[in-house]
């Protein structure tokens, strides 16, 4: 099934030589056939031929093999026949996926395996739903996998469909499930979509506690609390990290980063005192030495965990505690060729540590550089970020400034 048909556009056109939107020429023709003359009659290519000042053979080339679909034309077309732009193609590709997505999460009703499952062998091999996995994580951490979300939620699909007749491998399928969610929980993270990205972690949080796996119930109430911050809900993120931190025995690099992104929210806290922030900075020196000793193991999880990842934390909590000039030289030990997410935290933590010294150049400058990694992998939740910072400088005294307009530029395109 062609997306368009999944979001309820007509079943009457063919895969575009793009293959992903439909073929441009046969959509101007259904939709010419729809609309009606003065007479009651419907458009005739001699009526387009006229608007468009073409030939009828030029427009039967168009209808026929898409030829002169430009941009501009396009959008006439879809305003002189109301064509939904997504049919055009006016709309992007990455705007269409999300689309797609919404509509599976709207439509989707989790299915959980019965003692009156039918029972049959699996058909579907799950190394290779794990494969897929990683390399859907992979591409999460190198750019963006927003674009790749409709086909997750294809397999998605695919694995609730066979849950209620697995016989064997049950428990598989239920581990998958909730991998699954928590892949496409971060990416609606990544794209601002904090609502959407909880309600994944919730159905995951359904699955791991059905298998009664610490690691994946941890897991969950980790990346669960980490999200909560985005909607002000701090109390419930604290009670997350609470919970995630009453298992014990977990991989190294689980335990690590419960531990500093536990500090790093309790942080966040309006009640928070001296007495909280240095609290929390010791629960990431406790993170940060676990890394330092850590054995090597399976990241099983794609949290790839850093040592980098503490100096952040840390740094972003010494910010919130009022001393800049700390968090700036924690920043220092950055490994500055690290991931692009890593480049662009780095970046965002330093202007919010410049600007709170009253450094609105440097603030500024690194904002800047962090905002070009953050539009070229389409990091929306890092660009909010960025912008609230923006924000913060427009109402400075360098409000006036070229690089505060550049930024302003930047954020409006």
């Amino acid at each position: 099934m062609f997306w368009w048909v999944l979001l309820g556009y007509p079943d009457a056109f063919e895969l575009g030589k793009d293959e992903f939107f439909p073929r441009p020429g046969q959509v101007v023709k259904y939709y010419r056939e729809q609309k009606m003359n003065e007479k009651g009659k419907a458009w005739t290519q001699q009526d387009l031929a006229k608007v468009l000042g073409i030939s009828i053979q030029s427009v039967g080339e168009t209808e026929n093999r898409d030829v002169g679909m430009s941009y501009e034309r396009r959008q006439f077309l879809s305003k002189l026949f109301d064509i939904p732009p997504i049919l055009l193609g006016i709309v992007s590709t990455e705007e269409i996926n999300l689309l797609v997505a919404q509509h599976h999460q709207t439509n989707k009703v989790a299915v959980i395996s019965t003692p009156s499952y039918t029972g049959r062998k699996l058909v579907i091999d799950p190394q290779e739903y794990n494969d897929q996995l990683a390399t859907y994580w992979q591409t999460h951490y190198s750019a963006t996998a927003a674009n790749t979300i409709a086909e997750m939620f294809i397999k998605l699909d695919t694995l609730y469909r066979e849950l209620p007749h697995a016989r064997d491998g049950q428990d598989k399928i239920q581990t998958l499930l909730c991998k699954y969610h928590h892949l496409i929980s971060r990416i609606f993270f990544d794209q601002h979509m904090h609502e959407e990205a909880i309600v994944h972690l919730d159905k995951a949080l359904f699955f791991a506690e059905a298998l009664m796996n610490e690691e994946l119930i941890a897991l969950t109430f980790k990346r669960r609390g980490w999200i909560r911050p985005y909607i002000d809900d701090i109390d419930n993120a604290v009670d997350d990290f609470e919970k995630a931190r009453k298992y014990k025995k977990l991989p190294y690099n689980l335990a690590c980063s419960i531990l500093m992104e536990a500090g790093n929210v309790a942080a966040h806290e309006k009640s928070a005192d001296t007495e909280k922030y240095d609290k929390a900075i010791a629960l990431i020196d406790k993170g940060g030495n676990m890394i330092r000793s850590a054995p090597d193991e399976p990241d099983s999880h794609f949290l790839k965990v850093q040592l980098n990842d503490y100096y952040y934390h840390k740094a972003a909590t010494l910010i919130k505690a009022g001393r800049n000039r700390d968090a700036l030289e924690e920043i220092k030990l950055i490994n500055n060729h690290y991931t692009p997410r890593g480049q662009i935290t780095t970046g965002i933590l330093q202007a919010q540590a410049y600007f709170n010294r009253g450094k609105y150049p440097h603030a500024a400058s690194v904002a800047q550089h962090a905002l070009e990694i953050a539009q070229e992998i389409k990091s929306e939740v890092n660009i909010a970020r960025i912008r609230k910072i923006f924000y913060q400088l427009r109402e400075s005294p360098y409000k006036d400034s070229s690089d505060v307009a550049r930024l302003d530029y930047l954020l409006s395109t």
